[in-house]
Parts: structure tokens; sequence; C-alpha cells
């Protein structure tokens, strides 16, 4: 897969994007939600997020999915909305990228710190070094996951969103399964009819 014409880190990252994310879900004491309401809520700071970043990063479309939340609210389900981020610039380290990140969204009040869960050494042994950072946010989750820049790929990784955790009520395991197949997401890809589209259901991602 491309990014705007260059390589990515989408197939290095995923399996250690998804241990890492999961290990956190969002705030909440686990109210019954509406699906509805949770995807169209964090969708709305997900498109104030997508559009506060600088023209130094690419960004692909975002990919959301209910999936479960961690361990320790194993019946409860969270709306994750993964993107991948990509430095324009070949040059751009990861700690440069990281400062970009954090310029653009100290102003929506994300104070971005190094996360306490980091992708283990078996994760990440076949990739440059990558590391975790957090925020916090009227019960919602922002998470990055930056890959050191290599002479075949640029610095990178993913930046992810998370509702707080929630029953989404009697269709809560039909939901799930719906999402389970990995190229089952919301696609947020924007037109120039529908510039901040919210979906109604997970596609098949291209």
């Amino acid at each position: 897969m491309k990014l705007h014409g260059r390589a990515t880190t989408w197939a290095a990252l995923p399996a250690v994007a998804l241990t890492f994310a999961v290990s956190g879900c969002g705030g909440g004491s686990g109210p019954s939600r509406s699906p509805e309401s949770i995807r169209s809520s964090l969708a709305k700071t997900y498109w104030k997020v997508n559009a506060a970043m600088p023209a130094a990063i690419d960004m692909d479309a975002g990919r959301g999915k209910f999936i479960k939340c961690s361990a320790d609210k194993p019946k409860l389900a969270v709306y994750q909305i993964e993107n991948m981020i990509d430095a324009k610039d070949d040059s751009t380290t990861a700690a440069q990228l990281l400062a970009q990140v954090k310029t653009a969204l100290a102003p929506q009040g994300w104070k971005i710190t190094l996360d306490k869960v980091q992708p283990s050494p078996t994760e990440s042994a076949t990739m440059s070094k990558t590391t975790g950072y957090v925020a916090n946010k009227d019960g919602m989750q922002l998470q990055l996951l930056i890959q050191e820049r290599t002479s075949d790929v640029q610095a990178g990784g993913f930046m992810d969103l998370y509702s707080g955790c929630a029953k989404l009520g009697k269709d809560q395991k039909s939901i799930l399964a719906t999402y389970a197949p990995g190229d089952s997401v919301d696609l947020y890809q924007p037109t120039k009819t529908t510039p901040h589209p919210v979906p109604t259901g997970p596609t098949t991602a291209p």
C-alpha cells in the first residue's frame, strides 16, 4: 500500500499498533450508548484533529471500527479511528514528527506525553525504533505510535483516536463480529462534496 505515492509502514506495524492500542481504552465507566452516537461523536473530534495536521504530514484515510475494550473491561466496547501519518520530508526524524503533531494539536487541548505502555522488543524486532505516546481529553484518548526513519522509509506511524468504553446494548456481539475481518472498517475518506463524512457502517477497505 502507498500513501500519496510514497512507501508506508502500514504492513510493518499493524500487529504492534493493535497490541499497543487495545491496552488503553479511552475514559468511561461503561454506560450504554448507541453505536451511532459513539461514532458520530468521535468523528467530530477526528475531523478537527485531521484539519489541524500541518502540510508537512501526509495522512491516509481514517479507518474506524468497534473493538473490545481493555482486558479489565471485557464486556465493554470502544470505537477506534486509526490513521497512518507520514512525514513528507525524508529527512524528518521521529522527534521532529512528534513535535509537529504536538504543536498542531496543543491548541485543541491535547497534551501528548510518553505512554507507559510501549511495544515489546519482540513486537518491534523487525522495525526501527518505535515509540508510543498518549493524550486524554473529554473522555477520549489519542494515541501515537511513531517509527524512526530508516534509509528505506521516512518517519511515520499511526495516530489513533478512541471513544470511552461503553456497552452497545443487546447487539454488541454482532456489531463487534461485523468489524472482526481486518478489512471491514468505517472509511473516513473525504470527497469534494462531503469533506467530513461520518460513515454509517463498515465497508471493505481498499
